[in-house]
């Protein structure tokens, strides 16, 4: 490229711009700032376009940022030259994109972040409050960080007594303001580059709902198969439409859920069951809790009590059986301790060896000499004729001296 002091840049192959006609010139001034709107590409993919009112600028490049969020963070990455069209690739985590003009002298503002279109924005919550002149109000709100531009769209459901009537989606605010009395419910969503998923339909603050429905009851009923049922009655005259919802009283409180007015009994636990209705505006009181028809055995804890104790007893037999099958044991040992009933068993004696040695006896009965008992028999005939029986007198002492020799033998 030629240089001189008259001559700044090359701007095609066959023009120069010298650089009095650049100052005097209208690309003295920055170019403006760009805007970001969502469109698609030739193939139909999302895509970005960066738009500007480029009229006398020349030649205009185009630069692209990447905003990137970690950890709560936006961060920047360096520009990138690019086209006006951008094409749009969905990402895991939420990115923004910026772009700029760029002249042959001057850099343009960098345009206001833009949400990749493909990722949607977060499903918004509606809040009750209240506007400044202190009307009531619903508040759509959401994380809008990194939401550059942000809209917000509006969706009425009217209550028509047996239904509601939705409407469409419809520009607003991020405030709307509530009619008093009425009881039609609202929904707003988000609009960045894409819509976001609706919020939870939202019940006018100010509405004047009717009358709950009436406290139902439940009734027990067998039909022709051998099921039961349990049936939640209650007047629900005027009241359409009506849905039912029922709770099981378990060993914990369940949930309400939705259900049938006939709720078929298949298990035979001895749970309890109540039931409700709503309608569109209202809930009844819950209803009284019955027990399930087909519990057999009543309440479940004198079962537990018995498992509880036959275990006990069935472990206390089968210690006892180790103490009394193997007592030597250490375990039995320890386990003896323990038994307030157990006796040790009594063994017998070790037998005695008694040496027996013969004893002389003395005999009570000695024989008298002869000339002694002459005498006597001599005395017994003069004393009346007795000598004739001579062993009369012996008999008498020889009893009395065998009881004497068979009492000392004893001794």
């Amino acid at each position: 490229m030629r240089r001189s002091s008259n001559y700044t840049k090359k701007v095609t192959c066959d023009t120069w711009v010298t650089r009095e006609s650049i100052y005097s010139g209208v690309t003295q001034e920055p170019p403006p700032k760009p805007s970001i709107n969502q469109t698609t590409n030739s193939e139909g993919a999302h895509a970005l376009r960066c738009t500007a009112d480029t009229k006398d600028l020349g030649p205009v490049n185009y630069e692209w940022k990447e905003h990137e969020l970690k950890e709560d963070k936006w961060e920047e990455g360096p520009w990138t030259e690019g086209e006006a069209l951008k094409g749009m690739n969905s990402s895991d985590t939420p990115e923004k994109f910026s772009c700029r003009l760029k002249t042959l002298l001057r850099t343009g503002e960098a345009s206001d972040p833009f949400l990749n279109p493909t990722e949607p924005p977060p499903k918004p919550s509606l809040n009750q409050t209240t506007n400044s002149e202190g009307a009531h109000a619903l508040r759509c709100t959401a994380d809008t960080k990194g939401l550059v531009p942000v809209f917000y769209e509006w969706k009425k459901y009217e209550f028509m007594i047996s239904e509601w009537k939705e409407g469409n989606w419809t520009k607003g605010d991020q405030l709307m303001v509530m009619s008093p009395k009425t009881c039609d419910k609202f929904s707003c969503r988000l609009i960045s580059g894409r819509p976001s998923e609706a919020g939870d339909p939202f019940l006018n603050p100010l509405c004047e709902p009717p009358e709950p429905p009436p406290k139902p009851s439940l009734m027990t009923t067998k039909n022709s198969a051998g099921v039961y049922t349990l049936k939640c009655t209650a007047d629900t005259q005027g009241l359409v439409p009506v849905t039912y919802e029922w709770k099981e009283y378990g060993r914990k409180e369940g949930n309400w859920t939705k259900g049938d007015q006939l709720m078929v009994m298949r298990s035979k636990t001895c749970d309890k069951f109540s039931c409700r209705l709503i309608t569109l505006l209202r809930t009844s009181e819950a209803s009284d809790p019955v027990l399930n028809p087909l519990c057999e055995s009543g309440p479940i804890w004198w079962k537990v009590l018995l498992g509880i104790t036959v275990l006990l007893f069935a472990v206390c037999a089968a210690l006892i059986s180790v103490v009394y099958k193997c007592p030597e044991h250490p375990f039995s040992i320890r386990l003896k301790k323990w038994i307030p009933f157990y006796k040790k068993p009594v063994r017998p004696a070790d037998p005695v060896c008694v040496s027996l040695t013969a004893v002389p006896v003395k005999t009570a009965i000695q024989v008298e000499p002869a000339n002694t008992l002459q005498q006597a028999n001599g005395v017994a005939a003069s004393n009346g004729g007795i000598a004739d029986q001579p062993n009369a007198a012996a008999e008498p002492l020889l009893s009395s001296k065998s009881v004497a020799g068979d009492s000392e033998l004893g001794k």
